[in-house]
């Protein structure tokens, strides 16, 4: 099961380290550029520390096990909410209907699944992340450049598989089937510990300088946002459990790591990759910032409690 007290005081310490970002927002230290400075900094060099750091042990059967189910699970979750979110939001304005049906596909498994899985279950489940990660891009680059665009020219099968997260996957898993990692120099490692550190804080810092250039009134003036966060803050994790139930029921037994694994990663909020994809394809960046921001906020209270179902 998950342990809901490490949960809830983990998502209390992000909520200080967000409160870093706003607050230096609000007293303008660094500039408009900072969060995505600070963001590729994350993206290109933290994260893939973390995940190949990660990988560095022993040949483990069970967890190679774990990894393919999440892959099947993920690839299956997300494939549903996809369909799912194709029955709401008909009658709202194009360019928000493309936001909030992506944002209801695509979570932000990797900069909050990775601190929140990290707190209740070990490093081991990172490794899980990853492969849920990688299922995300795939559907990233192909339906998610579909919702946005409309053209299926804009689908990308290299980006699929070659991005910053599944790049340092493949590094890691020849160091998880070799020996390779007996042999990586004690520097080596320190250094990708000092780097890998940087995930948790500089992360939720990026989320709380983004949330400080909010306008609450004015985000909720969108009559369609309400829907919109249900949608992705607790009808994805309940896709996500649904999922884990019928293969118990079907005699495939996932270990705890597993199920907590997507059960957190389905509940995190609305992923970065909303205002990044709006951005690229002249969508509505506006309205994807704000689902961003204000589904971050309110998944800090929503995770521990969709969690719970982990319990029945």
């Amino acid at each position: 099961m998950i342990d809901i007290l490490a949960l809830c005081q983990r998502i209390v310490l992000m909520f200080a380290m967000m409160a870093i970002g706003f607050v230096m927002r609000k007293a303008k230290f660094g500039g408009e550029k900072l969060p995505g400075e600070l963001s590729n900094l994350i993206l290109y060099f933290a994260q893939p520390a973390l995940i190949i750091y990660t990988y560095m042990m022993d040949y483990d059967e069970s967890i190679l096990v774990g990894a393919m189910w999440v892959f099947i699970v993920s690839i299956v979750y997300h494939g549903i909410v996809f369909g799912i979110s194709l029955c709401f939001f008909k009658n709202a304005p194009e360019a928000k209907r493309k936001v909030y049906r992506y944002g209801m596909l695509f979570s932000n498994a990797s900069f909050l699944g990775i601190p929140l899985v990290q707190s209740v279950v070990g490093d081991t489940a990172i490794i899980y992340i990853c492969i849920f990660v990688i299922a995300f891009n795939i559907y990233a680059w192909s339906v998610g450049c579909y919702i946005y665009t409309g053209d299926k020219k804009y689908m990308s099968v290299k980006k699929m598989f070659i991005n910053p997260a599944t790049v340092p996957t493949y590094i890691g898993l020849v160091f998880f089937f070799t020996p390779l990692n007996n042999y990586v120099p004690g520097v080596v490692n320190e250094l990708l510990v000092y780097i890998k550190d940087l995930v948790v804080p500089v992360s939720m810092i990026i989320v709380g300088l983004r949330f400080a250039d909010l306008e609450i009134k004015s985000a909720f003036k969108d009559k369609y946002l309400p829907l919109a966060l249900v949608l992705r803050l607790f009808v994805g994790p309940l896709v996500s459990f649904a999922l884990v139930k019928i293969l118990t029921l079907c005699g495939v037994i996932l270990s705890n790591d597993v199920a907590v694994t997507l059960m957190i990663c389905s509940s995190t909020p609305v992923a970065v990759y909303a205002s990044m994809m709006a951005e690229k394809y002249n969508g509505d960046a506006v309205t994807a910032g704000k689902y961003v921001a204000v589904s971050t906020l309110f998944s800090l209270f929503t995770i521990p409690i969709v969690s719970l179902l982990l319990y029945f």
